[in-house]
């Protein structure tokens, strides 16, 4: 194996350990969660990993603002035209009215990112991305307790994703998961590249 790829697989590898250790989160498939109340993000990034598309939809649901964990990521986003929502102070801001609130998209400039946030939460090895979640996908500023989130990446060929998070089982979907809420958003990174995801089994795990 060339030697950049096994430096590759050894960074993912170590990052997904430390995310299980410190959440204690498994990577077990788990089945489709039924929340009567949710929002579920689409995560599309480009190719060359320049860029991403982030779609988040709603299911009996309405959010005043959802936020960007990590400082300065609002630098990196242009939020497309035509759902209602703003950014404004520092926030995602939803339209007025009633029932579950309007889908919104936004494109994250990728490089945009890394040099707002820093290696500390963005970061390239070789051709691959490390980055931040905090970074990526929004949170609601208090997720009720009765109120589940899921995350999937649709990536074009060649790329794969990595997440410590738990995976949906029997979905149609191979990167698609069960969103920890906003604590556990703090910590952990993404993978995404042209790499070999592996499953590694942590004891103590769920």
């Amino acid at each position: 194996m060339p030697r950049r790829s096994t430096s590759v697989l050894r960074v993912i590898r170590t990052l997904v350990l430390l995310c299980l250790f410190g959440s204690l989160l498994g990577v077990d498939a788990r089945a489709a969660p039924e929340w009567q109340r949710r929002f579920d993000v689409v995560v599309t990034p480009s190719a060359d990993l320049a860029r991403a598309r982030v779609s988040v939809r709603f299911t009996a649901l309405r959010p005043r603002r959802m936020f960007l964990r990590d400082r300065g990521a609002l630098r990196a986003v242009r939020l497309l035209p035509g759902s209602g929502w703003t950014v404004r102070g520092g926030a995602f801001v939803a339209p007025a009215g009633s029932g579950a609130a309007p889908p919104f998209a936004y494109d994250v400039d990728l490089k945009v990112l890394e040099k707002s946030l820093g290696s500390g939460r963005v970061r390239r090895v070789g051709r691959d991305l490390l980055v931040h979640p905090g970074g990526l996908i929004p949170r609601l500023g208090r997720r009720p307790s009765d109120t589940g989130a899921t995350v999937r990446f649709v990536c074009p060929g060649g790329i794969q994703a990595a997440t410590a998070w738990p995976q949906i089982a029997g979905g149609q979907h191979p990167h698609h998961y069960e969103l920890p809420d906003a604590g556990l958003l703090r910590d952990g990174w993404l993978a995404l590249g042209r790499f070999s995801p592996h499953t590694v089994s942590v004891a103590g795990s769920t």
